[in-house]
């Protein structure tokens, strides 16, 4: 078997396309299924058939930047497109997904600026050094062998 050079979005700019679109679709697949939104409200708000939230839902590659931000804006959300560098410049891991940016966001407190953040992190971090650290001890179980936490 040949070894993986590439990520398969390495191949064009289509198939990196492709991805983010995907990425972004499985986020309003997931408000859908939440009860956040239907299929049918989303059409109506985006004044569109529910048939073409479908093709949307189906076949991500063909949305555009702007179509993006409509459909985030018409669920409540909003976009931010992030170039970083995650030290993998051949692109053996592909791209990061939205899950990770936005749960680090969260982890953050959801700052919405960089002086919000700045100070999320200092409250972050000041914590973690108040915190007492935990002694590793061994405990027995409830079947009285002994095992660390």
């Amino acid at each position: 078997m040949a070894e993986l050079t590439k990520h398969w979005t390495e191949r064009d700019v289509d198939d990196y396309l492709y991805r983010i679109a995907s990425d972004f679709v499985r986020q309003i697949e997931k408000l859908l299924e939440s009860n956040e939104a239907n299929q049918t409200a989303l059409a109506k708000r985006l004044g569109v058939s529910r048939g073409r939230i479908s093709q949307v839902l189906n076949n991500p590659g063909n949305l555009t930047l702007k179509q993006i931000i409509k459909y985030a804006r018409a669920l409540g959300r909003k976009v931010s497109i992030v170039a970083y560098d995650d030290h993998d410049p051949g692109n053996l891991n592909g791209p990061i997904s939205a899950e990770v940016f936005s749960g680090c966001w969260e982890n953050a407190g959801r700052p919405s600026d960089f002086f919000a953040l700045r100070e999320s992190t200092k409250s972050t971090r000041s914590t973690a050094r108040s915190r007492p650290q935990k002694r590793a001890t061994a405990r027995p179980s409830v079947s009285g062998a002994r095992r660390n936490p």
